[in-house]
């Protein structure tokens, strides 16, 4: 699939998987934030920010780049 996209479209492929994780990385850090917290929740955002973060290592990786998540560690 990815070697079918011209660069506009694989830029905003990057563009718009960069905002899902983005604001999945926000909603995770204020759900293990907050003292009432399911950590099922917390779970959930987090699989699917990992399917993103899948998602945009293969397109990175169609074009010989790879990407890295990195999480700050939260206060326990």
């Amino acid at each position: 699939m990815n070697d079918e996209l011209n660069a506009d479209d694989r830029a905003d492929l990057v563009a718009g998987l960069f905002d899902r994780i983005d604001h999945l990385n926000r909603v995770i850090e204020q759900r293990r934030a907050s003292a009432d917290t399911d950590p099922l929740a917390v779970e959930e955002f987090t699989a699917r920010r990992d399917k993103y973060v899948r998602e945009l290592n293969k397109l990175l990786w169609s074009i010989g780049l790879t990407g890295e998540l990195h999480m700050p560690r939260m206060a326990a």
